[in-house]
């Protein structure tokens, strides 16, 4: 059975909704694509400094690598690059709530950072991000966090 890429994507979001105790957050970092490539030859590195490095800003007690544990984070992300963007869109689910200052601080101690965008618990946020962007998606490579499922699909079709 072949399901779509959008079909795919609403289930897995409705699983993971299910839990009401927990915050869904929606996030997007904005980095200067020179930059970005100047530290990274590829996303998934920069996606381990975040989430496992044992070293992380002084102001804060705890490493980045502990800091992501506590957070206990389900969901995905995706990446896009253009001539002169790269962007990271991340839907997290957690119990804990994020800190905005200290996210902020712990993206720029590994790369400057131009924008973030940062919304809990909105549905209008996450459909902007998300759901209307369904090309973009499609083309990236979707990198699941977490304890959530992944079927095996094949992609052979549009999903519209």
């Amino acid at each position: 059975m072949i399901v779509s890429v959008r079909q795919r994507i609403k289930e897995q979001l409705n699983e993971i909704k299910k839990e009401k105790s927990k915050i869904f957050y929606c996030i997007e970092l904005t980095f200067d694509a020179i930059k970005f490539n100047e530290h990274f030859n590829d996303y998934r590195n920069f996606w381990h400094l975040l989430t496992q490095n044992f070293f992380g800003p002084k102001e804060f007690k705890k490493s980045n690598n502990d800091w992501y544990d506590e957070l206990e984070p389900e969901g995905f992300y995706f990446f896009t690059e253009s001539y002169n963007l790269v962007q990271f869109r991340i839907y997290l689910e957690t119990n804990k709530k994020i800190k905005y200052e200290e996210l902020i601080k712990r993206v720029n101690d590994i790369v400057p950072i131009i924008e973030v965008e940062l919304y809990h618990n909105d549905e209008y946020r996450f459909n902007k991000m998300f759901a209307n962007d369904i090309f973009k998606i499609q083309k990236s490579e979707i990198q699941y966090i977490g304890k959530v499922h992944v079927p095996e699909v094949e992609d052979n079709e549009l999903p519209f």
